[in-house]
């Protein structure tokens, strides 16, 4: 759905978050711990439970059809392509849900979600390397 190397050639378009869903203070109950992961969603965190949702899957395998794209373009254009990513995830109502404090789940803002992104083409190289 993207021209060969549009992704990289695109220029920053402005991506503001919907809501976010934060709870309010003392521990009442708050729009945070209403928020349910669904098998849509992605989540941030480390294990088996978190690698193994279907939407982390997902994600993962989205991010694999543009890891060789990445690897071969120029580290200059490189720069734009994470939070073009971001952009298209967010836009298709893609979730990034962290676990709070208090045990209930928030959204991710649109840097945590790039970072993300980043991290996922980082380790998706160091893994091509070692095979």
């Amino acid at each position: 759905f993207l021209d060969n190397n549009s992704l990289f050639e695109q220029s920053d378009v402005a991506y503001t978050s919907t809501h976010r869903n934060r709870a309010t203070h003392n521990g009442v109950t708050t729009a945070e711990n209403l928020i349910e992961p669904s098998p849509t969603d992605v989540l941030c965190g480390r294990g088996w439970g978190f690698q193994n949702h279907p939407g982390n899957i997902r994600f993962r395998e989205f991010l694999r059809e543009y890891q060789e794209e990445y690897n071969n373009t120029q580290r200059y254009k490189r720069v734009k392509a994470p939070a073009e990513l971001t952009r298209i995830l967010l836009g298709e109502g893609i979730r990034f849900l962290k676990k709070t404090e208090s045990g209930g789940w928030e959204e991710s803002d649109f840097a945590e979600v790039e970072k993300k992104v980043k991290q996922r083409f980082r380790t998706r190289k160091k893994e091509k390397k070692k095979a």
